[in-house]
């Protein structure tokens, strides 16, 4: 058991591989622009901000805002980093509903993505949002249990997975759910953000096993797509001037990188 291999990543020390990742936030932090960020990355085998990448295929799952996803955003992307348009075919959209432990909704999933992956073959899957691919509430105790075997049924297949989700209203430092689901990802990584100024930190709240820490501030930046003149979507930009602001009352309880006042 000792010669077991250490983790590896699909994005070096961020992303585990052939693993269950969380990112998760409050609403509008630009939590989508990250992991397309992520997902472009590793679809093209770019580095992640100076991170090395896997490179792999990637299945964007989008039950929020797919339109948007895969005409603008993901689009734009490519155009800010100059991809060239040949290498821009290893990330693909879903966006017909995909509800993990239903098993012919899954089977589906899976069957249009050995129409592109081998047997054997790692891909990287993000989900947007957790709670549309979930048969029941985030907090329910069955519908957590059925979800992660689900995700596991999908690692077994060469899946690394990345989910999307949001903190609950209370309490920013966590995300929503059941304390199974908070505690059955392999990497959990944190999004704070500020609408009207545009800009991100995503953090690292845990990755088990892994001495993993580190912050990465970004400006999200106009871009237009090539493929439609006049349209533009936001994409990170890295920034180090860009921190953490001041944690919010409903999550002095529980952040531990600040001192909250009395």
């Amino acid at each position: 058991m000792v010669n077991l291999p250490p983790p590896d990543f699909a994005v070096h020390g961020l992303v585990v591989c052939r693993a269950k990742n969380v990112m998760f936030g409050p609403s509008n932090v630009f939590k989508s622009f990250i992991a397309t960020d992520l997902g472009g990355s590793v679809s093209t085998g770019a580095t992640f901000h100076g991170m090395a990448t896997r490179k792999m295929k990637v299945f964007y799952v989008a039950n929020e805002g797919a339109h948007g996803v895969g005409r603008k955003r993901i689009a734009a992307w490519m155009a800010y980093h100059g991809i060239p348009l040949e290498a821009r075919r290893n990330i693909f959209l879903i966006k017909v509903e995909t509800i993990l432990p239903n098993e012919i909704s899954r089977n589906n999933l899976l069957a249009a993505i050995r129409l592109l992956v081998e047997p054997g073959e790692d891909f990287f899957i993000i989900f947007d949002v957790l709670r549309g691919t979930m048969t029941g509430s985030e907090s329910d105790d069955e519908a957590a249990h059925a979800w992660t075997a689900a995700a596991e049924i999908l690692i077994a297949e060469g899946a690394t997975i990345l989910t999307v989700t949001h903190s609950p209203y209370s309490e920013d430092a966590r995300m929503r759910g059941h304390s199974h689901l908070w505690g059955s990802f392999d990497a959990r990584l944190q999004v704070e953000g500020d609408k009207e100024k545009r800009t991100a930190v995503l953090k690292i709240d845990r990755i088990k096993d892994h001495e993993s820490t580190g912050q990465w501030g970004f400006t999200l930046e106009e871009q237009e797509t090539d493929e439609h003149p006049g349209e533009f979507s936001l994409v990170p930009r890295l920034d180090g001037t860009v921190k953490p602001g001041k944690p919010s009352p409903r999550s002095c309880r529980k952040m531990r990188t600040w001192h909250c006042p009395p």
